[in-house]
Parts: C-alpha cells; structure tokens; sequence
C-alpha cells in the first residue's frame, strides 16, 4: 500500500494544559509493537520517500520510542527515503534532544503563542520557547516551525505577537485559530482589526524581503468547485490506542467522540486481513464530507456566497463539540475573516507587481 506520510499519536500525556486544547488527555501510550506492525505493513523499502509524524499528548514524553522508532526504520528499511517530522510544546527539548533531532534532519513544529503564551499555555513558559527559538541557529539540520493559535482571550497581542516572530530566524508561521471556545462579536471585530494590521506588515515585509513567512497568507485564495475530505488518500493516522484513521485531526477527534467511529479503519490487526477493502469503504466516508452538504445555524453551507472560497474541515466542527455536519456560524466567520484579509494580501501584491518599475530598486 502506498502512502506518503504515517503519523503517530505516542501518547495522550503531557505536560501543558492550554486553555484550547481538543485532545483527549489520559495516561494510555502507544504500544511499540503497534509502531513497528503499522511500519512493517506499511512499508515498501524500494518505493517513494515517506513522512513519519510524532504527535501527542507531548511526543517527547515519549522521547525513548522516538529514538527506538527511528533506529528501528534506519536498520530494517535502510534505503527507505525518511523525512521525520514532530509536533511539540518545546518545553522539553534539551542538548541531547535536540542533537538528535539534527542528526536526524527532523522538521520540528514548535507550539508558541508569542505574548498569549503564559496566558493560554502555561505561566512562565513564554521565556523558555523564545529562548529555545532562537537557539535553532545552532542545529543546522533542524527545519523549525512555529504554529501559532490565535485565542480570544489573547486576540489583542496577535499583531505584536507577529513582529516579534518576524525576527526571529523562523522560516515558517502558522496561524490557528482557537475553535473550542466560542467566539462572540466582540471578540470577532478585535480579530477582524488584528488579522488586517498582519495582513498589513506582511505585505510590508513581503515587499522588503520577498518572503511570506505566516504560511496562511503564501497561496493565492482560489476559489475551488467543491472542498473535498482527502482523507486516506496518501496518509495514516495511528491513534493511541492502535485504531488507524485517514487523518491527524480524525484520528484526534476519534479518540473525544464515538460518533466518528465509522471513520476509523479499524486497528492494524484488523486492517491488515482486508486492507484494500476497507480503505475503500472508509475512504469513500470521508469523500462524503464535502462542506456544501453541511449547514450551519442559520442557512445550508450550498447556499452561502462565500462557499467556493470555504475549506473548512468538517472534522474539526465535531472536535469543538457540534455534530457532525453542524457548522457553527462563528467558525464561518473565523474562516471569512482570514479569507478576506489574504484576499486583501494578494490584492496589494498583485497592485504593487502591476505598478511596479526598475526604478524602485534602482
């Protein structure tokens, strides 16, 4: 079977408790021998490189599997092209971890709220990420990324948030935005001003630099005919308690609620005795969430004006406590907000490329 990236949950523990955060929090691990069955069946040793995911809870919780995971690929599939990727906290990471993961050549996504950090993650660790931030200058290999969520608690520090990230030497920038908790209008206006003040220092640093490094504002917002789940497709998802989904955000949401049960490919034993015949089904499920057959409180999604710029996951609607297929009206205008402000990015650009000359940078 072939697939391009294999993610695994190795563990629902952690040391952080955001104010945010959707996870199911417990104390149950991933069991190695799942890893290493999903790894061997999965697997092809002369086939295209492949992505492999740490994920939790706090993955470095779990930092002796990672390095067993790893020594495990490199020994048994040694000719296999690996990209290792791992989402964190960053509180954990010391000397010896981080050696590590530059040996390895890992893409190390960084969870840090900039001056909403104490406020939504945990006091006192808004110095530690900085200061962990800018020491990636000395692990070479190490491609760092920041991801960043956007709270209504903190919404007001997004704009500065933004600047001291700028100068940072971090390549890439990842806004989210905070969809357990509902958001009122208030709290959306504030959003609206910040999210345009961003929008603003971009262009301006795009203009400077040439770089876009808030990653929700490089692709120009096309419109698209339908969004489609694409789940399953090319990629994995391995809970912790061994079940496989088509997704990160299914297999997270899947661990909170039993109504996406009929979303999970069963568990790697299960699977392997009629792979092809169950991803199929299972595919086939997650093909169905097309955003135009979900409503939310007040219209169908089919009717909105907005639809065709609308990628919202479905998923992740479920995840903020609605049933599947309910969009909440704040997340539509979450995803307005944000679609407004690039389209408005991408404007200017295209206005400034128009009225551009030599001469400028004569």
């Amino acid at each position: 079977m072939s697939i391009k990236r294999l993610v695994f949950f190795l563990t629902e523990r952690c040391n952080f408790n955001c104010t945010y955060c959707s996870q199911k929090k417990s104390e149950e691990d991933l069991p190695i021998q799942d890893i290493r069955k999903a790894i061997d069946f999965f697997f092809d040793p002369h086939s295209q490189p492949i992505q492999i995911g740490f994920y939790g809870g706090e993955p470095v919780l779990r930092f002796s599997q990672i390095v067993n995971t790893v020594e495990y690929i490199k020994h048994r599939y040694p000719k296999r092209p690996v990209q290792y990727t791992l989402s964190s906290n960053g509180s954990l990471l010391d000397k010896e971890i981080l050696s590590f993961f530059d040996e390895h050549r890992f893409t190390l996504g960084i969870s840090y709220d900039g001056i909403g950090q104490d406020i939504l993650r945990k006091n006192g660790s808004g110095a530690v990420i900085s200061k962990l931030i800018d020491q990636f200058h000395n692990y070479r290999n190490i491609s760092p990324n920041v991801s960043t969520v956007i709270a209504a608690k903190a919404v007001d520090s997004l704009y500065e948030t933004i600047i001291d990230l700028l100068k940072t030497a971090i390549p890439n920038i990842h806004l989210n935005v905070d969809r357990i908790h509902p958001w009122n209008q208030d709290e959306l206006n504030r959003f609206s001003d910040q999210i345009r003040l961003v929008q603003e220092l971009l262009f301006q640093h795009w203009h400077d630099t040439r770089k876009v490094p808030v990653t929700n504002f490089r692709q120009f917002p096309y419109p698209v005919t339908s969004y489609t789940c694409g789940a399953g497709r090319r990629s994995v998802s391995i809970a912790v308690d061994g079940t496989l989904w088509g997704c990160i955000t299914a297999a997270a949401v899947g661990r909170q609620t039993g109504e996406l049960s009929a979303y999970s490919y069963g568990t790697i034993d299960e699977f392997q005795k009629s792979s092809e015949a169950i991803r199929r089904r299972i595919n086939h499920r997650y093909r169905q969430l097309k955003i135009e057959r979900m409503k939310n409180d007040t219209y169908l999604c089919r009717d909105c004006p907005d639809l065709h710029f609308c990628r919202q996951c479905p998923l992740e609607a479920v995840g903020a406590g609605n049933p599947l297929g309910i969009i909440p009206t704040w997340f539509c205008s979450i995803t307005n907000i944000f679609h407004r402000s690039i389209q408005n990015f991408w404007d200017k650009r295209f206005q400034f490329t128009a009225d551009w000359s030599p001469d400028l940078y004569s």
